[in-house]
């Protein structure tokens, strides 16, 4: 699973407007949506519904990937058949690496954050990361390696791999 990271606004938060900038990834930059019941209506007639569990299952990743990007569980926190204790990972900017690193996680499955952290040497894998919007440190420390992310507090986090879809879960 491969993750990218795009800029956004709340444009009116009690209609549910946003405003995304998709020109990293080669669309507009501006690109209108509504959230309402569940989904994001873009103004170019696409939507995205938001699911309330994931709609695959998760297993250990098989390969070894160079880039940090990607899907990870926390141990402290996952729990199966459900978001809580999941994080996504990305270090592009659209389709672009870089050594800023985006992460969107939950650890009870229904509320999200964000963090933003940075390599500080890429190619060991050493990674710093804010946690303080969640009430942790401001600079965590870890290294990314053997598609595992192991934080200096001990805690580790395991890249995963979907498997295949579940179908009732987008019912």
């Amino acid at each position: 699973l491969a993750f990218w990271s795009l800029n956004g606004t709340i444009v009116d938060q009690a209609s549910g407007k946003i405003s995304v900038d998709f020109s990293p990834k080669g669309g507009p930059s501006g690109l209108s949506g509504v959230f309402a019941d569940g989904q994001i209506t873009w103004d170019d007639g696409n939507h995205w519904s938001q699911f309330a569990k994931p709609a695959f299952t998760l297993e250990e990743a098989s390969s070894a990937a160079a880039d940090v990007g990607g899907f990870f569980t926390d141990p402290n926190h996952y729990k199966d058949g459900s978001f809580a204790g999941t994080r996504m990972i990305s270090d592009e900017c659209g389709d672009t690496p870089g050594t800023r690193i985006t992460l969107v996680g939950s650890d009870d499955g229904t509320a999200f954050w964000m963090l933003t952290g940075e390599f500080v040497d890429k190619s060991s894998g050493k990674i710093t990361v804010d946690f303080s919007p969640k009430g942790g440190p401001s600079c965590l420390s870890g290294v990314f390696k053997d598609d595992q992310i192991v934080w200096e507090d001990g805690n580790h986090w395991s890249r995963m791999a979907m498997s295949k879809p579940k179908f009732d879960a987008l019912i």
